[in-house]
């Protein structure tokens, strides 16, 4: 299945408040993209929600503060992102990787996380703007419809294992574009 698309990529460094350099109200979806934490090679590891605390220093030494969103629920997660998720847990793609499902939690409270929440903010702040357009003068509306955040594995050494992952990271992608037409 083809999907058209334009896509933007940025490579951010491993620091508190990184996803402050993303505009994500810009895009229609945004799929952020960690390398090199899934503990194998044949998994890709797709986030379910965000969970609202942080922990660890960066990559610069600097410590983070706890909780991201004093007040927030713990865990934040869209309903309809959820079904696409759970819809993709186990899927085999055409690089050899299956597609495996994590839902937020405390384990998973680092930058990627930090990340994802502001993404998922962003997705609920074009939703409740878009709610309330019919009062809104004319003007450009919020594109963001769902965010989503992928643990890539390394690949194993050459340029089969890389090629695969690309061709893997790539179906996953055009299934997550799909949920979105």
């Amino acid at each position: 299945q083809s999907v058209e698309a334009d896509f933007s990529f940025q490579s951010l460094p491993v620091v508190w408040g990184t996803a402050g350099a993303c505009d994500p109200l810009s895009f229609d979806l945004v799929v952020h993209m960690g390398l090199g934490v899934c503990a194998n090679r044949d998994k890709i590891l797709l986030e379910c929600g965000a969970y609202n605390a942080r922990f660890g220093n960066d990559a610069l030494g600097q410590p983070a503060g706890q909780t991201m969103d004093a007040g927030a629920p713990q865990v934040l997660m869209d309903e309809t992102m959820r079904a696409n998720v759970t819809a993709l847990e186990g899927s085999r793609l055409p690089g050899g990787h299956t597609v495996e499902t994590a839902m937020a939690r405390p384990a998973n409270s680092y930058i990627c996380n930090e990340t994802n929440w502001r993404a998922l903010k962003a997705v609920e702040h074009a939703a409740a703007a878009r709610e309330g357009a019919a009062e809104l003068a004319a003007g450009p509306q919020p594109r963001l419809r769902a965010a989503y955040f992928v643990h890539l594995p390394y690949a194993a050494d050459g340029d089969e294992a890389h090629e695969a992952l690309a061709v893997s990271v790539a179906a996953l992608i055009r299934r997550l574009l799909a949920f979105e037409r």
